[in-house]
């Protein structure tokens, strides 16, 4: 089996991946080295900021994806792609 780089980011408001998809995740990936996790509680599926319960519905609202999930994905990229 290959051992490549994975970076997983989960929104808490995702209403499409779970917190029980996210637990589960990190379970079978607990004894990976390479396997980076980043969990955002404000965010949505699309890595949007918001309030309250998530819903499919706010997928149609404008919005930017959080600044933070980007620097986070630039570094990730950073760190693993020398």
């Amino acid at each position: 089996a290959a051992h490549l780089p994975m970076l997983f980011l989960q929104g808490g408001r995702d209403v499409q991946v779970i917190d029980t998809d996210w637990q589960r995740w990190r379970a079978a990936c607990a004894n990976q080295h390479d396997a980076t996790f980043h969990q955002y509680p404000m965010l949505n599926h699309l890595g949007i900021a918001g309030t309250g319960a998530g819903s499919p519905a706010e997928y149609e609202q404008p919005g930017h994806v959080d600044p933070q999930l980007v620097a986070d994905i630039a570094d990730w990229i950073r760190a693993t792609h020398r």
